[in-house]
């Protein structure tokens, strides 16, 4: 593979900040350019590098970066020090990424082994966003147009999980999952109990205070084509707030889960067509 010397001054930034897990969006908005502009650059350095995937370029940043640190700290007489904790930086960020890219894998593996089996699509979903997020608690939802619908739920206590299977929730505005619906990405609340939500006693805010026990938590938005499809949250029940490293990884695997979900949903259109020509026929 050819190195990234081979690239512009901003293929090279592209490059970096997308092996780093940031999405088109998100690097567009910090190089203030079109997301159009940040695919089409991507595609550049794919055909520059001669490689097809993601963790090539990873491995291939990776790579550049510990060389250039190589090559500082000896200009720089040595400074050992500096050079470890910037290599040890870019470790975490390869296996951040690595992590995500096997959790992407395997999601997609399991729609090519159960097409159209919606509660095992989510159930993976939902096993990988708790890995990333070093959490034990979580549950996934199907948005529609009257709210959420709890469809799966891991490590919840059985008070909560009565609560959210009982009907679809149409969560309160000032809810985690309400303000997540309305701004379309992640709340990231450090402790339920200290907000307003829970002072006012929003139910569903009690319920997850009370019932479930959560005091940090997150709401993570699965969206496709600028809709939300879904979301998954998580909590511990500590007051234990997420690190940046963990929202930028779960938003990165948010964006796949959708694509995932929509797939998956595709293919539960299609069997339940051809199911209605079939009956029309016999």
């Amino acid at each position: 593979m050819i190195g990234l010397s081979s690239l512009s001054s901003r293929e090279r930034e592209v490059a970096m900040l997308y092996a780093k897990g940031q999405t088109s969006k998100e690097i567009a908005d910090k190089l203030r350019i079109p997301p159009t502009t940040v695919r089409n650059h991507v595609a550049t350095i794919y055909r520059k590098l001669e490689i097809s995937n993601k963790t090539e370029l990873v491995n291939l940043s990776s790579e550049a970066s510990k060389a250039n640190l190589e090559s500082g700290a000896r200009s720089m007489g040595g400074n050992i020090a500096v050079a470890e904790a910037a290599t040890s930086s870019l470790d975490r960020a390869l296996a951040a990424a690595q992590a995500q890219q096997r959790a992407t894998n395997d999601v997609l593996r399991v729609i090519s082994h159960s097409p159209g089996d919606l509660d095992a699509i989510l159930d993976v979903i939902l096993d990988y966003a708790l890995q990333l997020s070093h959490s034990q608690l979580g549950i996934v939802w199907v948005y529609a147009d009257d709210g959420f619908i709890a469809t799966g739920l891991k490590n919840v206590p059985e008070a909560f999980q009565e609560y959210l299977q009982a009907e679809t929730l149409a969560p309160g505005p000032k809810t985690g999952l309400g303000r997540m619906a309305r701004q379309h990405r992640i709340i990231h609340i450090h402790d339920v109990r200290s907000e307003e939500a829970y002072r006012e006693g929003d139910p569903l805010r009690k319920a997850t205070a009370e019932l479930g026990g959560a005091r940090s938590f997150l709401a993570i938005p699965m969206i496709h084509q600028a809709n939300l499809i879904g979301a998954f949250t998580i909590y511990r029940q500590e007051v234990k707030p997420f690190t940046e490293d963990e929202l930028n990884l779960l938003q990165a695997f948010s964006d796949q889960a959708a694509i995932a979900l929509t797939i998956t949903r595709l293919i539960e259109d299609r069997t339940r067509l051809l199911e209605k020509l079939e009956n029309q026929k016999s």
